[in-house]
């Protein structure tokens, strides 16, 4: 019966490598150049994308490989509009009739809408277009300026109290009375 700890599985200590095999440093690919528009979307998609990208100019987080992304979103947001301005028509019926039979089926701009605003919502995150998101660019604060802690207030209000430091220092050092004003010299009368 064998002692100890039980051995990995093979592919378990593959992916763990050796031990005296020194780990190779992968070199960050960084993307350059500045995004595009692509000529053939729509009007509207061309727009969209316009202010996504002018909504970045100052951070310069965005580059040409993030046109696509941007493309595909600006796309899924013209066809939400047009999904949008054609069941706002007065016109519009929600109801579908057709076939021999007279079967009902909903209108196929509500699924165009609901799909095109799920597809929205799946890329925004990856250009950061929500606030949680642009947190993380660190677009409010300077680059000199450290992120606040996640620690902070967790014991009160952290503005308001000393630091331990501070505190300390105040208790060594002995508080020296204000010196008081010389008494002015009263006037007799005479």
């Amino acid at each position: 019966m064998p002692r100890g700890r039980p051995r990995k599985p093979e592919n378990e200590a593959k992916m763990d490598g050796l031990r005296r095999k020194k780990i190779a440093l992968v070199e960050v690919f960084v993307p350059e150049g500045l995004p595009f528009i692509p000529e053939h979307v729509h009007d509207d998609a061309q727009l969209c994308a316009e202010q996504i990208i002018a909504g970045f100019q100052k951070v310069k987080h965005l580059s040409s490989l993030d046109s696509y992304l941007i493309t595909v979103f600006a796309s899924a947001w013209a066809w939400h509009k047009k999904a949008m301005e054609m069941m706002n028509a007065p016109d519009f019926d929600p109801v579908i009739t057709s076939g021999r039979f007279d079967t009902q089926k909903a209108n196929p701009w509500f699924e165009i809408a609901a799909t095109q605003a799920k597809l929205m919502l799946a890329i925004a995150p990856k250009l950061f277009l929500s606030p949680a998101d642009r947190m993380t660019l660190n677009i409010a604060r300077g680059e000199d300026e450290k992120p606040p802690s996640k620690f902070d207030g967790l014991f009160g209000n952290a503005d308001k109290r000393p630091s331990r430091a501070a505190a300390r220092a105040a208790v060594r050092t002995p508080a020296v009375p204000p010196a008081r004003p010389a008494a002015a010299p009263h006037a007799s009368a005479s």
